[in-house]
């Protein structure tokens, strides 16, 4: 609810996604930043490694646990001084998640 309230969009992943899963998934939804737990973010990392990711991933990574090099901790959402947020415009006809079913069926979908 409070990320919508910031004109912000929500998804999920699973974690027994691929990281081809998830980076299909994130290109979708036009992410801007992560939020995962320390222990997943070696699949993030992949991507930069196989050149998959190209320029997505210049957002940051933040983990709800110890983070890792280059990922900032939870915390810093909290320490975030609300006066520095851009001033966003709430569309009420906008999307407030982006939902990705997995079945039996194959990749994630929307």
């Amino acid at each position: 609810m409070s990320a919508s309230m910031t004109g912000a969009i929500t998804t999920t992943t699973n974690p027994f996604y691929t990281p081809i899963e998830i980076l299909k998934q994130l290109k979708a939804s036009n992410a801007k930043l992560i939020i995962t737990q320390s222990q997943h973010v070696d699949k993030l990392l992949s991507f930069s490694d196989n050149d998959l990711w190209g320029d997505h991933l210049s957002f940051p990574i933040v983990t709800m646990d110890d983070p890792l090099e280059n990922c900032l901790h939870f915390s810093v959402l909290n320490e975030a001084n609300e006066e520095d947020a851009p001033k966003v415009d709430v569309d009420p006809d906008r999307p407030a998640a982006l939902p990705f079913l997995s079945g039996m069926t194959g990749p994630p979908k929307v």
